[in-house]
C-alpha cells in the first residue's frame, strides 16, 4: 500500500470512531428525556386536577383510554405560495406550546421541550384514566368526556390538557386547560375552547 492510501484509511477510521462516539453521546442524551417521561401517576394527577378545576359534569361518563394529541409545526405562508391548509380542529402547534410553557428566548429550554413533547406523543405508549377518576362519573350515560394524553414541559412544571365534551349527536366542545405546578399542587393558568362539533 502506498503512504497516501494508508493515511486515507487512518482518516476514514478516525472519522468512523468519531461518528460512533457522537452517536453514542446523542443516544445517552435521548435516554435522559425518555427516563423523564411522565408516568401514569403524574398523568392522572394532572387529569384529576382538571376534572375538579373545570367542574366537569358528574352525570357524564369518561372514556378510559387517553388519545394521542395532534401536535403540528406551523407552516409559514409566504405571499408567493399557496396558503397552508388549516390545522385539524383541536390540534396544537409546537409554537403555541412554547408560548404556553413560557420558553421565550431560552433556546436550551425550547430544545428540551421540543424533544420531550415529541417523545410524549409516541403512539406506542398507552395510558388510561385511573379507576379512582372513572368511578366519579356515570358510566351508563350517553354523554361523555374524552381526554387526550397531557403534554408536559420537560421540567414538568407546566402541562397542557385537552379534552372533548360530547353531549349528543353533532354536539360537542373541545377544551384546553393549562396548569402550572405550584408546590405540590396544580394551579389553573388558563382554559379555552379549542373547537366545536
Amino acid at each position: 500500500m502506498k503512504a497516501n492510501e494508508i493515511r486515507l484509511m487512518k482518516h476514514v477510521l478516525w472519522y468512523i470512531i468519531l461518528l460512533g462516539f457522537i452517536s453514542c453521546k446523542q443516544s445517552n442524551h435521548l435516554d435522559n428525556y425518555i427516563k423523564a417521561l411522565p408516568d401514569s401517576t403524574l398523568i392522572n394527577d394532572a387529569i384529576s386536577s382538571v376534572v375538579m378545576m373545570d367542574s366537569l359534569k358528574q352525570d357524564y361518563k369518561i372514556t378510559e383510554a387517553l388519545f394521542i394529541p395532534t401536535i403540528y409545526k406551523w407552516t409559514k405562508w409566504t405571499m408567493d405560495a399557496i396558503p397552508p391548509p388549516p390545522p385539524q380542529i383541536g390540534s396544537i402547534s409546537y409554537d403555541e406550546l412554547y408560548i404556553h410553557f413560557d420558553v421565550k428566548k431560552d433556546i436550551v429550554k425550547k430544545n428540551d421541550d421540543s424533544t420531550f413533547i415529541k417523545l410524549q406523543t409516541d403512539t406506542t405508549r398507552k395510558f388510561f384514566i385511573s379507576s379512582d377518576i372513572l368511578k366519579q362519573f356515570n358510566n351508563s350515560s350517553t354523554n361523555f368526556y374524552l381526554f387526550y394524553l397531557p403534554i408536559f414541559s420537560f421540567d414538568k412544571q407546566m402541562v397542557l390538557i385537552q379534552y372533548w365534551r360530547h353531549c349528543g349527536s353533532l354536539c360537542g366542545s373541545c377544551y384546553q386547560t393549562l396548569l402550572k405546578k405550584v408546590g405540590s399542587k396544580w394551579v389553573k393558568v388558563h382554559r379555552w375552547n379549542c373547537g366545536r362539533s
